[in-house]
């Protein structure tokens, strides 16, 4: 702990009485008070000690809160040794507590001032009655008054870490990054932190704790990271630092079997999935075949408040991936015919080269590019019907061929292992009809 500054205690004079606070108008009367007034400092250092906070937290001997906002300085005549409080609190607790007391002076008067550090082997308690304090019991600060913990609450303490840095220590720089990175993920999900908990089904971690990146620290841990990784395809080696790019690209194959396996994955979780194809120019594709193109796959993790959570994989196409070239357009059409295959929503979007060309490098949150982006809707759908199967069929006469080499190739074998895989889709083949769009 930094030494206490008059501008700090200037601080702690401005606020009021709650989780991180509390005033005392007379000194702690430990030694003339008995067991009785040593019992209720106990109980005080415990209540703090106890209670899930972002900063330390502090008792103020010396001075008189007379309303809220409204404080008189008195001072205190008398001083406790901290040597003998720390003696006389971890010989009746379970476990140290970690506090200090400091004298400290504030214009020409002495105040006492007890420091609770926000780092703690939680939970505490006495292991004996003592007082009018009973053992085993958690005693918790609530807003300016103390009580006991319920289970809920002891079940936080125990499930926190503890190895945190210690108030005044300084923080690595890779472990500030990791943090702003994993909560840049919700941010960029339009997901409140608030609501991180509930996103992560961890329910029992206080939202407080995702506000700021230095309170994240506190319960941060490979579990959650590799949780969120997971749940929002987050390539693990951004947030460590080893990679520039949050996105880890599905790479094209002969065969597309990493694009098959991250679309049935993506599939298996939600029926709600899409394959976004995505062009560079306003013009039809047929029209105009020197247009950047790509693929994004999306699916809806989740809903808050009415409004879907999608994850996103992007598909490493490159920036010279162009309709005009005949094996990046076959690559598109059967990953267009891949996401039929798996009953896919299919949709496009028109985008700028610069947005598509950091979408297939896994550089952008796809949310924030298509929202910051203005882009006209375009149906890859029309590029894998012929004229027979559908009014609105665009290159139809490039379609036999494409299919004949989707069959020849093996990928039509791989297309029906991938949908058996999927529940609820019976037949190997689908039904060439165009399914629902989804508006953009």
């Amino acid at each position: 702990m930094d030494p206490i500054t008059e501008q700090q205690v200037a601080a702690w004079l401005k606020m009021h009485e709650g989780e991180v606070l509390d005033f005392k108008e007379r000194q702690y009367a430990i030694r003339a008070g008995g067991e009785h007034a040593r019992a209720a400092f106990i109980k005080d250092i415990l209540a703090f000690a106890n209670t899930l906070r972002t900063s330390e937290a502090a008792i103020l001997c010396g001075v008189k809160e007379e309303a809220p906002g409204n404080v008189q300085v008195c001072g205190v005549v008398e001083h406790l040794a901290d040597a003998d409080l720390q003696q006389m609190v971890s010989e009746k607790t379970n476990r140290p507590v970690r506090f200090r007391y400091e004298r400290v002076e504030y214009e020409g008067k002495d105040l006492g001032v007890i420091r609770i550090e926000r780092r703690q082997s939680r939970p505490l308690y006495l292991r004996n009655n003592y007082g009018q304090l009973r053992a085993n019991i958690v005693y918790v600060r609530r807003g300016s008054s103390t009580g006991e913990a319920t289970p809920d609450e002891i079940q936080q303490m125990t499930l926190l870490p503890t190895t945190l840095p210690m108030d005044g220590e300084k923080i690595h720089p890779n472990l500030k990054q990791l943090a702003e990175r994993w909560l840049s993920i919700f941010d960029n999900h339009k997901i409140q932190r608030s609501q991180i908990p509930t996103v992560l089904a961890r329910r029992e971690l206080p939202p407080v704790y995702f506000h700021r990146w230095e309170s994240v620290l506190q319960v941060l841990n490979d579990d959650l990271i590799e949780e969120t990784c997971r749940l929002f395809n987050i390539d693990r080696r951004w947030l460590d630092g080893d990679s520039p790019h949050p996105f880890r690209p599905l790479w094209l194959d002969g065969r597309l079997r990493a694009v098959l396996r991250g679309m049935v994955e993506m599939r298996s979780r939600n029926k709600e999935t899409t394959v976004i194809g995505l062009k560079s120019k306003r013009s039809g594709l047929e029209e105009d075949p020197n247009q950047l193109v790509s693929v994004v796959i999306r699916s809806t993790v989740t809903v808050l408040n009415d409004q879907p959570v999608d994850c996103y994989l992007p598909v490493a196409t490159g920036p010279n991936f162009e309709w005009s070239d005949e094996k990046a357009r076959r690559y598109l059409k059967e990953i267009f015919i891949a996401g039929h295959y798996l009953d896919m929503y299919l949709s496009g979007l028109t985008l700028d080269k610069r947005t598509i060309a950091a979408l297939s490098e896994g550089e952008l949150f796809p949310d924030v590019a298509f929202k910051r982006t203005k882009h006209a809707v375009w149906h890859p759908d029309d590029f894998i019907f012929d004229a027979a199967e559908s009014a609105v069929a665009k290159e139809s006469s490039d379609l036999g061929r494409l299919r004949r080499h989707i069959a020849k190739s093996g990928l039509l074998e791989d297309l029906r292992a991938a949908r058996r895989l999927i529940p609820g889709l019976e037949s190997d083949d689908p039904p060439y009809v165009v399914r629902t769009r989804l508006s953009e």
